[in-house]
């Protein structure tokens, strides 16, 4: 069994990049953000290795299951889809990506950003490398499989476990009253959008640095799910806009004072639900 090493972890590295690129969107440093943003365009192209893993990945990260039997099955698939993969030509192309960010970012604090979920996705990441292995040990395979099962069941419920935590200090009641308007009001909405909502009549203004914070996950979310899309988007009029929508996104407001505002990130909150389905 290998030790793991972060910056082999196709999982951690693009979050490493999305910290990074939210640093270089609250101090507006368009010239950091283009040049960021080509190296993940160009090493996580379609057709390549590493964004065949990292499509793996990303499927274990954030799918919501609601059975063991359905997260048995995807992990399954994913110890499938792990051995077609080629290994050699894989290394390959995670040392120039470690190369890009090393020689090009050339930001000395890069790899040392908080990754959230770091457990989870080193876990994922070593069970990869254990199904890679003709001789490996069963038990070490069992161990980190029913730790990604557990995972993707808990997945599910990361959302209300965060929010729940976010609002200790809130009034319970107050709380209770304006989730269940929002809910009967705009019952129509996904529950992403009705979160911003909410969050928005609770916190814009007695929270301003949580509910900025909070919108500006959104905004980055929104953009790795774009940058995604155009790797696998063959239509070419629709790529023609998308350089577009990037920069309607990047110019958005991470200090909305307006109800217009909100109505953007509302928009942008339907925008990634789309594209995630």
């Amino acid at each position: 069994m290998t030790k793991h090493n972060k910056k082999r972890n196709i999982g951690i590295i693009y979050e490493l990049f999305s910290g990074y690129i939210t640093e270089l969107v609250l101090e507006n440093n368009k010239k950091k953000i283009k040049k960021a943003t080509k190296i993940l365009e160009r090493r996580f192209k379609k057709g390549t290795e590493l964004y065949k893993e990292f499509r793996l990945f990303n499927a274990l990260v954030n799918s919501e299951i609601s059975s063991k039997n359905k997260a048995v099955l995807i992990i399954e698939n994913a110890k499938k889809d792990i051995l077609e993969i080629d290994n050699k030509k894989l290394n390959y192309e995670k040392s120039i990506l470690i190369k890009d960010i090393n020689y090009n970012l050339n930001d000395k604090n890069f790899y040392y950003r908080t990754v959230k979920n770091y457990r989870a996705y080193a876990n994922i990441q070593n069970l990869f490398n254990e199904w890679r292995e003709k001789d490996n040990n069963l038990k070490t395979v069992l161990i980190k499989e029913e730790k990604a099962i557990n995972w993707l069941l808990e997945k599910k419920n990361a959302d209300k476990k965060v929010l729940k935590e976010s609002n200790k200090n809130s009034n319970n009641l107050v709380l209770n009253i304006m989730t269940k308007k929002i809910n009967e009001k705009y019952s129509n909405m996904a529950e992403d959008q009705k979160q911003i909502i909410r969050n928005y009549a609770l916190y814009a203004v007695d929270n301003k640095e949580y509910f900025q914070k909070f919108l500006l996950e959104k905004k980055v979310t929104a953009l790795k799910e774009i940058n995604l899309f155009q790797q696998e988007c063959d239509n070419q009029i629709i790529l023609e806009k998308i350089s577009n929508v990037k920069e309607k996104i990047n110019s958005l407001s991470n200090e909305p004072n307006t109800d217009q505002d909100i109505i953007k990130y509302l928009t942008i909150s339907g925008l990634i639900k789309e594209l995630k389905e």
